[in-house]
């Protein structure tokens, strides 16, 4: 049977909120996840959620800024990194329009997105992307969740061609 497809999900729904603003930076471009997520990719969202604890703990103590930053850069580098593995590929570009790294050649550059973006990224491995909807319509700039389908495109390497399935 050999190894399963990657799956290609449209990211024209990822929406950054900027100075009041809804920007919608990704239209036209997609990315390509392994389906499924590792469990390094689950160990690292279980230690981002227990990431409150910490902060919680170090509220008040005479280093809390240290202790807060140092808690959150570590976790944020991890999640990051575990995130990158899950992405095949992307064609993503930045804010000036130039094209993105492909981030497991340089998973560091998920850290320079905005964290809505990255945000966006964590929901589509897990199979909640928002761009999988049946009707196909953009989410509100108000709705922070909704119910994801099966996705439209997946793409698998053979012999050095790429082979292209609809769903």
């Amino acid at each position: 049977m050999g190894k399963p497809l990657a799956i290609r999900v449209a990211s024209d729904d990822c929406a950054v909120t900027s100075a009041g603003e809804v920007y919608y930076p990704h239209e036209g471009e997609w990315i390509e996840l392994f389906p499924g997520v590792s469990p390094a990719f689950i160990r690292e969202i279980d230690r981002f959620r227990r990431m409150a604890v910490d902060l919680d703990a170090a509220e008040g103590e005479a280093d809390e800024a240290d202790r807060s930053i140092e808690a959150t850069s570590a976790g944020l580098v991890n999640l990051c990194t575990a995130l990158a593995a899950q992405i095949v590929a992307w064609n993503w570009t930045d804010n000036r329009n130039r094209e993105l790294p492909q981030p497991a050649d340089a998973p560091e550059v998920l850290m320079a997105l905005d964290s809505q973006e990255v945000l966006y990224l964590v929901t589509a491995v897990r199979g909640d992307n928002l761009a999988t909807r049946k009707n196909g319509s953009r989410p509100l700039a108000t709705t922070s969740s909704a119910t994801g389908s099966a996705p439209t495109v997946a793409k698998r390497s053979a012999g050095g061609r790429s082979r292209t399935k609809q769903s």
